[in-house]
């Protein structure tokens, strides 16, 4: 999936957040991240620390996750979107443990992608093939 900066910064920014929502990014939820970025980003190793500095800036400047959202329902169909709440269960599952924050998170962000709960089962399914 190629697609511009400004929106992998922006989903970029929204995994770091559901990762840090239980106030403990696991390693394993950083690599899961760092792994996502490069298969369905297409984005090489040495410019992922700049993406990381990017996508701190822009959550900090956003003003909210809704702003990250919406270049996220801009630009990307429903089967996309879908694939992306795969990702987000895909980090949520990565530690082994589904913490109710992070579930949480998962949920709000189906509603913020406009999904529907049976994209939700489908994508959590997903997350689960690629994790399990």
């Amino acid at each position: 999936m190629v697609v511009s900066p400004h929106v992998i910064e922006s989903f970029f920014a929204l995994l770091v957040e559901l990762s840090g929502s239980d106030n403990d990014i696991a390693a394993e939820e950083a690599s899961s991240i760092v792994s996502l970025l490069r298969e369905h980003f297409e984005e090489a190793e040495e410019v992922i620390p700049q993406l990381v500095r990017n996508s701190i800036r822009l959550r900090q400047e956003s003003g909210g996750i809704d702003v990250l959202v919406q270049p996220l329902n801009d630009n990307y169909s429903d089967v996309q979107r879908r694939m992306l709440l795969a990702m987000i269960w895909r980090i949520v599952l990565a530690d082994g443990e589904i913490d109710p924050r992070e579930r949480r998170f998962a949920l709000q962000m189906r509603n913020r992608l406009r999904l529907s709960e049976d994209d939700e089962r489908v994508a959590k399914e997903m997350a689960e093939r690629e994790v399990l």
